[in-house]
């Protein structure tokens, strides 16, 4: 029900044939499928595209068929399932959420921002420059860049 509210055909959250797969640094073949990880459905859910699950953000927050767009506002507002702290811009605050899978030397990185004026942005990245749960991520300039992307451009 929460899917078809933003369009989203239902999913059986299995990994398809075509799902992207993960890869270490520097990539070598062949790549890890992942499959499902209940414990850690949130960086292994690479089962929407990248389309879908901004759509299902925007409906969350200004659709109204998830939940009304005050009760999101004040979900996000107090960071609840999000990281912390949220981004302070000039334009208001930059929410985000994100997840990391490690398969052995691969690892797959997803993230979400959810930024001023109900634009959402979501970025998966298939490979990384380290293998451990603490090791960096190729998003971790994301939060800069977003920051010196909304001050410039007020």
């Amino acid at each position: 029900m929460v899917f078809a509210a933003a369009d989203i055909p239902p999913r059986e959250f299995k990994a398809d044939d075509i799902a992207a797969k993960a890869y270490g640094t520097p990539p070598a073949a062949p790549g890890s499928r992942v499959e499902d990880d209940i414990a850690n459905a949130g960086p292994t859910g690479w089962h929407l595209s990248v389309g879908e699950l901004t759509r299902l953000l925007g409906e969350f927050r200004r659709g109204g068929s998830i939940m009304s767009p005050w009760r999101a506002e004040r979900l996000l507002s107090n960071l609840y399932g999000l990281d912390d702290p949220a981004i302070a811009t000039n334009a208001g605050p930059v929410y985000r959420k994100g997840g990391r899978t490690v398969l052995g030397k691969q690892t797959m990185d997803s993230a979400i921002y959810l930024m001023p004026n109900d634009v959402e942005f979501a970025i998966f990245v298939n490979s990384g420059p380290g293998t451990t749960p603490i090791a960096p991520s190729y998003l971790e300039p994301i939060p800069d860049l977003i920051q010196n992307s909304i001050e410039f451009n007020i």
